[in-house]
Parts: C-alpha cells; structure tokens; sequence
C-alpha cells in the first residue's frame, strides 16, 4: 500500500477516534500534575506555578482557542466544521473569515485548549511530548480532510488551499468573512468545550492543592467553573425547548 494511502486510512481511522486523545491527556497530565506538586516529578515551572498570574496566563491561552473554535462555528457554512466522528462532511468549501488565513482552524483551537492545560502543568517535557503526539496525531487526520476535501470539490479546494497555510496562521490573507455570524450555533457547539475548560482548570487547581496540602485554592477558577456549569445547563435545556 502506497504511504498516502497508509496516511488517509490511519487519518480517517484517527478522526473517528479522536475524542479519546484528551482523555489520555487529561489522565497522564493529572498524574503529571499531581507528582509534580508533591515533589516526585520534577516541575519545570515551580517558580511560577503558585503565582495567580502565571495560572491565568495559561488560562488566556486557553480561551484563545476556545474563541477560535466560537469565531469558526459562528461564521461557517451549513453542514461544515461540525463535530461529525463518523466520516467525512461538507457542503461546501469554507475560504473566508478565519480559513483565509488557516485551513485548519479548529484543530489550532483545540491546540491551544489543551496546551493552556499543559502549561499550567508546568512540566517542560510533558509540554513537549504533548506537541508531538499532538503533531502526528493530527497530521493524519488533516492528511484524511484534505484528501476527501480534494477529491470532493477538486480543482475550487486545490486552488484555495494552495494559497492557506494548514495550521500557522498567515493573517496578510485575511477576507471578512461571507457569511452572517450565528450566535446561536456557536454559543450552542462550544458550550461543551467552554464548560470543559473551566472545570479543568478549577479540577487541576483544586487536585495540585490538596496533592501539596494546601488550600489556597483559585476561587477564580471555582467561580468560571460554576458558572460554565450553568451556562451548558441553561444551552442544554434551551436547545431541548427551542
């Protein structure tokens, strides 16, 4: 079997999977974490680690992607940048707003999401594998996007894509977007990830105190924690009624 086609077949395997690689990075991180505040495993960024500052750094970084993610959902088309684990789906192609500048964007979210995790870690090696795992992971699946994109739309994909870096964004290429932005679809597919990130944040917080028998927990992190909480309830009983 020719290697592209070893890339499509390990990336359209990878896609359907793809929700289980933050829970193994949810769980090495955790252990990670907790080693590290009880003294086990050594901490890169100990110094910085129990200033607030640094902790709501890494929470920005975070919600940078959690509003790339929102930005890309609210401006794109119909039957596009779903979350769809089953096969491959588009409509159409999408080329203005963010994916003039970035072909994948949603993954570049989901990047930041979880290395703002990483980072309040504070373990330079974990950081590290978790890009590269993170790299060859997803390096198939964009391989297995494009290939279908390709194949579907032809020589309208080739020409846009030829022009659009895959992940780092190329902000020179920037069109407003086509579509109107929808509120409503946006608020509705990211209020997982928004209740996700805060209760992570709080957990890790509250397991790195108690791991160091501390208590000075982030109440900051608590209050974003409940309050995400009660926004996907509210979105959930929302989007039951209407």
């Amino acid at each position: 079997m020719a290697l592209k086609e070893d890339f499509k077949r390990e990336g359209n395997y990878l896609f359907k999977h793809r929700s289980y690689l933050p829970i193994i990075i949810l769980i090495l991180g955790l252990v990670v974490y907790i080693l590290g505040q009880k003294g086990i495993c050594f901490e890169y960024f100990e110094d910085f680690t129990y200033n607030n500052i640094y902790d709501f750094l890494c929470l920005l970084v975070g919600l940078l992607g959690l509003f790339i993610r929102f930005f890309v959902v609210g401006y794109a088309d119909d039957n596009t940048s779903g979350k769809n684990t089953h096969h491959q789906k588009a409509e159409s192609v999408n080329k203005t707003g963010i994916y003039s500048i970035v072909r994948h964007p949603l993954y570049l979210g989901n990047f930041l999401m979880w290395l703002s995790l990483c980072l309040f870690i504070g373990n330079l090696w974990f950081i590290i594998v978790f890009c590269l795992v993170y790299w060859l992971y997803y390096e198939r699946i964009m391989y297995a996007e494009e290939s279908y994109l390709t194949d579907k739309f032809g020589e309208e994909y080739l020409q846009w894509a030829n022009s659009v870096p895959a992940f780092i964004p190329r902000m020179k290429n920037y069109r407003k977007s086509e579509n109107k932005f929808s509120w409503k679809k946006a608020l509705m597919s990211e209020k997982n990830s928004f209740c996700a990130l805060m209760i992570l944040f709080c957990l890790f917080d509250i397991v790195g105190k108690i791991a160091n028998k501390v208590n000075d927990f982030n109440y900051v992190f608590m209050g974003l924690a409940i309050f995400s909480l009660i926004f996907y309830i509210i979105m959930k009983i929302i989007k039951k009624r209407y």
